[in-house]
């Protein structure tokens, strides 16, 4: 996800900053060892304010930042806020000539919010406060009045992308309805390569990446998530004064240069994101509530849950910070909204007109009200492939256009339900107790969902589990065993339609009791047969190595049905059988089922055989019980 700058005004902004500044200072040692010595006694390095806006976690080694390079004044400043406050002051409030040589501007230009912050904490003199035209300028033309978080649907055909993404984007009043694409996203992300294979999810999970934050125009961000990829995006209007909107742009406009190891799993786009917001609102702490695994839903409900106690300059009111909530299909959804409101007939005939473009002078089965259905629709499919491929089809979307106004104005498109907020999604971190014929069972998962859970704001149909350790209690011996460690498994679903031919696949790691190992693979089609899209039904080629006694390497036909048959309540079925070689074949099967009766708990049930009896249970399959409970973490 690394973003790059097209807009001319940016363009214009990075080639001022290398204008030598022309103005002089009436800057004084004696006056800036003053200021030192006012923020000691107004003890500012233990302002919760000047904690925020260095990004700084407060850890068991004390306060530490992320960030390391381009952004702290001293070589230490980022494991003490103490080091940093008195470096920066005497950096600001000084003539700085070494610092305006090497960077074009003054300090105070460069480090607007910080500047901002001890101008009114230190009562800084006018005299010793530099004018900042060039950037004034370039606010000026930005013009923002307000700040969105945004979410982007998860998407499973790019692995830094499976839990979603989330983004800022800052709104020019000029820009409302139509023209709200001029306005710019600012995006923290790390500087990475998806292409490199399982290299990329080690380097990720080690930070051997470096984050940045950038800004690039709205629609490229549209067009990256909502068109190519077809994720949707919820926006999410933050309720910030114009006075905490200012502030807030300041400080993206200081972190321009500043970069931070990147870890998937914690210090990531979701953790930046919130301490940004953090900057603007101290009291808030959203960081706070997350430890250790972070994926970007968990912001949006940390956002949406804060509740924000009105100070005596922010001038808001005390309640969310989220003030409205924005629901933008993707073209693939839009596409999808279209198509399932077609007849097994008009399904059956799609295909053709896809391909010509034309009914058939023969074809006399539709009226006129499915006829511009499916050219409705059409046009929507058309959209699709466009984007994804890259590809100009405005004369094929013209040709349809025709013939959807020679059948008159017909029945409207319905626009696409506004399905449920991610906000309502169950946390990510779960903790099971469970029961065993012989015994009980302790499971902790790290991330995030699973196939039977509910996935209102979540991808239909998928299992995206990460870091997961269980451990079994035997009631005959009275010992504790490990059962299984579960590095990552994740089932994608994607339906094939008459669209688009998906590869579903599923991949699974994991170590069992003894040490054993477990892996799992496999590829294959998944079609979804009803409108309302609760059932999936799934076929694989599927790919197992495992350690029961002995070594076991199978490959085999699997068949797998998803099936909700409402949000509360999921249940799959799978049947494989595997063609063992030297050994006997073996048919595995498994049935899993969740109800969800509460968002944050569930009761579970498994079963699933084996090859060999378990050492555990003495037997050759296993049913087991769970009550589980999601939280953050």
């Amino acid at each position: 996800m690394y973003a790059r700058v097209h807009n001319h005004f940016f363009i214009a902004f990075i080639l001022v900053l290398f204008k030598t500044p022309t103005l002089c200072w009436g800057f004084s040692f004696d006056q800036t060892k003053s200021y030192q010595q006012t923020a000691e006694i107004k003890k500012l390095s233990e302002n919760p304010q000047w904690i925020k806006l260095g990004h700084y976690k407060n850890t068991w080694r004390g306060y530490r930042s992320g960030f390391r390079t381009g952004f702290f004044v001293d070589d230490n400043g980022y494991k003490s806020p103490a080091i940093e406050l008195v470096a920066t002051i005497n950096l600001l409030y000084n003539d700085s000539a070494e610092f305006v040589t090497k960077h074009k501007v003054h300090p105070q230009c460069y480090y607007l919010a910080r500047t901002q912050w001890l101008n009114q904490q230190l009562n800084i003199s006018q005299v010793d406060r530099v004018h900042c035209t060039e950037r004034d300028a370039w606010k000026k033309q930005l013009n923002v009045s307000s700040v969105s978080l945004i979410f982007a649907a998860g998407d499973f055909g790019n692995a830094a992308s499976i839990f979603g993404h989330t983004f800022l984007k800052i709104n020019n009043p000029n820009n409302q309805n139509t023209k709200e694409l001029l306005d710019y996203g600012i995006d923290y992300s790390a500087e990475s390569d998806a292409s490199e294979g399982i290299f990329y999810a080690v380097k990720g999970l080690f930070g051997m990446y470096d984050g940045h934050f950038a800004m690039l125009p709205f629609h490229q961000k549209i067009s990256d998530y909502a068109n190519i990829e077809g994720r949707d995006l919820w926006e999410y209007h933050l309720n910030f004064t114009k006075e905490e909107t200012e502030f807030l742009v300041n400080h993206l406009l200081e972190m321009e240069n500043a970069r931070a190891p990147y870890f998937f799993a914690d210090d990531n786009c979701s953790t930046q994101i919130l301490r940004t917001l953090e900057v603007v609102r101290p009291d808030a702490n959203l960081a706070d509530g997350i430890k250790n695994f972070v994926v970007p839903i968990d912001t949006v409900k940390l956002v949406a849950k804060s509740v924000h106690k009105p100070t005596e300059h922010s001038g808001t009111m005390d309640g969310s910070m989220v003030s409205r909530v924005q629901y933008r299909p993707s073209l693939k959804t839009e596409f999808q909204n279209s198509y399932k409101k077609l007849n097994s007939n008009q399904r059956m005939y799609f295909p053709m007109l896809l391909k010509t473009l034309n009914f058939q002078s023969s074809e006399n089965k539709f009226d006129k009200t499915e006829k511009s259905e499916l050219l409705d629709t059409a046009a929507a499919a058309l959209a699709v492939e466009a984007f994804k491929k890259g590809i100009n089809l405005e004369e094929k979307k013209y040709q349809l256009y025709l013939q959807r106004i020679e059948l008159g104005p017909g029945k409207p498109v319905a626009p696409v339900a506004e399905p449920v907020s991610p906000t309502n999604t169950h946390d990510p971190v779960a903790v099971s107790f469970g029961a065993l014929k012989n015994g009980y069972s302790f499971k902790w998962r790290s991330a995030f969902h699973e196939l039977e859970m509910p996935h209102d704001g979540l991808i239909p149909h998928s299992h995206a589990e990460a870091i997961s350790v269980s451990a079994k209690y035997s009631t005959q011996t009275n010992k504790l065993y490990f059962d299984r460690f579960t590095l990552l498994q994740i089932i994608n679903l994607n339906p094939s339609n008459s669209l688009e031919n998906n590869l579903s696949w599923k991949v699974r790691a994991d170590i069992q009791d003894q040490f054993r190992p477990d892996l799992e693979a496999g590829a294959g089609a998944s079609y979804a047969v009803t409108n309302a899209d609760d059932v999936r039904f799934s076929s694989f080629i599927s790919a197992r190595h495992w350690y029961s006694g002995t070594q076991f390497t199978g490959v085999g036909p699997e068949l797998l049905v998803s099936y909700h048959p409402w949000n509360q309540l999921g249940l799959s079925l799978s049947t494989t059988y595997f063609f063992v070689g030297l050994h006997d074949d073996f048919l595995r099967y498994k049935f899993r089922f969740n109800w969800q009766f509460a968002q944050q708990v569930g009761l579970k049930f498994q079963y699933e055989n084996f090859i060999e009896k378990d050492f555990f249970t003495d037997s050759k399959d296993e049913f087991k019980s769970e009550l589980s409970y999601n939280f953050i973490f």
